[in-house]
């Protein structure tokens, strides 16, 4: 039988293999887990430390199945379709690594929102940034090459929290005019975009409440006492805010 921290730190390893870069998901399921068992400063710091495993494991062999906490092809479906419902026409996809679900979904997403409103799919417009955003020259060279096309998009939409904020830094230093060069529509939970300039329109996720869900589905599973056969997906409510980055000139 294994000891008690080890079997904290193996469904906390699992949680950061799930979970991904998702740091503030990863966070609300190392809180239940503290609530869960009444955590000691001892245990759990050996759920923080096999979260990180756990998170450096998940991203080398590319396994993040984002279903268990979200739909990220909904979500940039909602993404798409009001950029597209702003007036704007040729539309870029500045996304994540090409081997993660989270970048497949949302990349079907972005293409099922296209075609159900007749404009056709430009691979030229969809650019991937391998670390994310976290390394700022490819989040620059991305929207560069965008910017460098014959005929350039006339609005983004980014996939993630530091791609939004990155392409937004970056179209401002190109002396871009945001909304009236360039709409552009991306996914954070930061409560400071209002304070940008423009004020970035966005799509928020629940991610500590994901994280919550998650792991305690996750020990249900685990600590189940028969074989589990049926399985259940929880989707859970994101929402729009619509800001000045989106707001197509009349």
């Amino acid at each position: 039988m294994l000891s008690y921290p080890v079997r904290i730190a193996l469904i906390a390893a699992l949680g950061g293999f799930l979970f991904g870069f998702e740091t503030v998901v990863i966070s609300g399921a190392e809180k239940t887990l503290e609530a869960i068992w009444h955590l000691s400063p001892f245990t759990h710091g050996f759920t923080v430390a096999s979260s990180l495993l756990g998170t450096i494991l998940g991203s080398l062999v590319a396994s993040i199945p984002a279903k268990i906490y979200g739909r990220k092809k909904v979500l940039q479906v909602i993404a798409t379709l009001f950029i597209i419902a702003a007036g704007f026409k040729r539309i870029a996809h500045i996304t994540i690594s090409p081997h993660l679900s989270i970048t497949r979904e949302r990349l079907a997403g972005y293409k099922a929102a296209l075609a159900d409103h007749g404009i056709p799919f430009d691979a030229s417009l969809v650019k991937y940034c391998k670390y994310g955003g976290l390394i700022d020259n490819e989040t620059e060279q991305a929207v560069d090459a965008l910017l460098g096309l014959k005929k350039r998009p006339d609005a983004i939409v980014a996939a993630s929290d530091k791609l939004s904020t990155g392409c937004l830094m970056i179209l401002t230093k190109r002396n871009i005019r945001i909304p009236e060069e360039m709409g552009l529509v991306g996914f954070t939970n930061s409560k400071m975009t209002d304070l940008f300039h423009p004020a970035l329109s966005s799509i928020s996720q629940p991610a500590f409440e994901m994280g919550q869900v998650a792991m305690e589905m996750l020990i249900q599973l685990i600590e189940s006492k028969h074989p589990v056969t049926k399985f259940e997906t929880k989707v859970m409510n994101t929402e729009l805010t619509v800001r000045a980055s989106s707001a197509r000139p009349s």
